[in-house]
């Protein structure tokens, strides 16, 4: 049995042997099944990740991932291995994102006046 990265919404991807957070590995057996996977792979649902493994046992969990790169290619028997790089976001990013937030309610607050 393969690992498993879980997403936020329960999604369950299977990942290659071998992967880290910045190269994890996946095999689709269509263009649209990797399109599928990928598009999974957003802020909401990288906010919470947790990696299992074969024995369905927590080996790694995660919060506010995002996704760098995605690399693809078509393999000789027409299966595609898709290789997603992540990182954990810095506590800077963390910070300008929040502060973005409450700018942006201040505007609402203001403009409401």
């Amino acid at each position: 049995m393969k690992d498993k990265l879980i997403l936020k919404d329960q999604t369950t991807i299977e990942i290659e042997p071998g992967a880290s957070l910045s190269a994890i590995t996946v095999l689709s057996s269509t263009k649209e099944e990797m399109v599928e996977k990928w598009d999974k792979l957003t802020k909401e649902n990288l906010s919470v990740v947790e990696v299992k493994n074969g024995d369905n046992i927590t080996i790694a969990n995660y919060t506010n991932l995002i996704l760098v790169s995605e690399t693809s290619v078509v393999l000789e028997d027409g299966t595609i291995s898709t290789v997603f790089h992540l990182r954990e976001r810095t506590q800077t990013e963390i910070d300008i994102e929040e502060l973005k937030n409450d700018m942006n309610a201040l505007n609402e607050a203001i403009g409401g006046m």
